[in-house]
C-alpha cells in the first residue's frame, strides 16, 4: 500500500512529470501560436521567454561571440606568419648556400691532403693548423666605403639618408639578412664607413643630434682653385676689418706706440 500510495497524483514523482508537461505546453505554444497582427484595440500580448530556451539563445550567442574573435585573432596574425614564413625561407635558402659550399670545401680539402701525403709523406697535412680568413662580404676590402661614396657622389647635390644607403647596399652586394641581428650589423657597417669618409672630408652630415632621426649625408664637392681665391679674398678681407678696428676704424693709421727705430731716433 505504501508503494501504491506513492505512485499517485500526489506523489513528487507525477508532480515534477506535471511540471514538465507544462513547460513543454508553454514552448509549444511560444512556438507554434502566431502573434496577431493588424488587431485594432487590441492590447499587446507578451510572453515570457522559457528558462531553458533563454539559457540557450545566451549560449549560442557567447559562442558566436567567441568565434568571432577567434577570426578576428586569426586575421590579426596572418602577416605576422607571412613575415616568420619569408624569414624561414630565407633561412633556408642559406642554409643549403651553407651546405655547398661546405661539400665544395671539403672536396678541395680532401685533394690538398692527398697531395701533401704523396709529396711530404712524413708530414701532417693538419700541421698547418686553421685559419679563418675575412669573410669578404662586400667583396675586396673597402668595397663597402667606396660604393657608398659613389652612390652620395651620384646623387650630388641631393643628400641620402642611411635608410636609403642601407637598402642600396643590400641590392648591390646581395646580402641576406635572416636575423634583426643582421640588420644592426649592416647598420653599424655603414654607419663606420659614413663616419670614415666624414674624418676624410669627403661627405658632410646634414642631420642633428636628435635620437630616433636617421642621418642624412652628401657628397662634399672638392674645392676648386675658383673656390681657393674667394676663400682667400674673405681671410684677407676680414684681416682688414680687425685691423681696422683695432686702429679705431682707420686701416693705415700709425701705431700708437713708436717703433723701435724712432725710438733710437730720438
Amino acid at each position: 500500500m505504501a508503494q501504491t500510495a506513492a505512485k499517485g497524483p500526489n506523489s513528487p514523482d507525477f508532480t515534477r512529470f506535471r511540471g514538465f508537461l507544462a513547460t513543454v505546453g508553454r514552448c509549444t505554444a511560444v512556438s507554434s501560436t502566431p502573434c496577431p497582427t493588424n488587431v485594432p484595440n487590441s492590447p499587446s500580448v507578451r510572453t515570457r521567454t522559457p528558462p531553458d530556451l533563454k539559457w540557450l539563445l545566451n549560449e549560442r550567442a557567447a559562442i558566436a561571440g567567441e568565434i568571432g574573435k577567434t577570426y578576428f585573432h586569426q586575421k590579426a596574425l596572418a602577416p605576422r606568419l607571412a613575415a616568420l614564413q619569408r624569414k624561414v625561407d630565407a633561412i633556408t635558402a642559406l642554409m643549403l648556400r651553407c651546405a655547398e659550399a661546405r661539400e665544395s670545401h671539403q672536396v678541395t680539402l680532401d685533394a690538398l691532403d692527398a697531395s701533401i701525403g704523396l709529396a711530404y709523406s712524413r708530414v701532417e697535412p693538419s700541421a698547418g693548423g686553421v685559419v679563418y680568413a675575412w669573410a669578404g662580404k662586400y667583396g675586396k676590402r673597402g668595397a663597402l666605403t667606396q660604393f657608398i661614396l659613389q652612390t652620395l657622389k651620384d646623387a650630388s647635390p641631393a643628400a641620402v639618408d642611411t635608410i636609403q644607403l642601407i637598402n642600396q647596399v643590400v641590392l648591390h652586394f646581395q646580402l641576406t639578412l635572416p636575423f634583426p641581428s643582421s640588420r644592426r650589423s649592416l647598420r653599424t657597417s655603414v654607419k663606420t664607413a659614413l663616419y670614415c669618409l666624414a674624418r676624410a672630408r669627403l661627405v658632410e652630415p646634414l642631420h642633428g643630434t636628435a635620437r630616433g632621426i636617421p642621418g642624412v649625408w652628401r657628397w662634399k664637392q672638392p674645392a676648386t682653385l675658383v673656390d681657393l681665391a674667394v676663400r682667400a679674398a674673405a681671410i684677407a678681407k676680414a684681416a682688414v676689418d680687425e685691423a681696422a678696428r683695432a686702429n679705431g676704424g682707420r686701416p693705415d693709421a700709425p701705431h700708437a706706440h713708436p717703433s723701435r727705430h724712432q725710438v733710437a731716433a730720438q
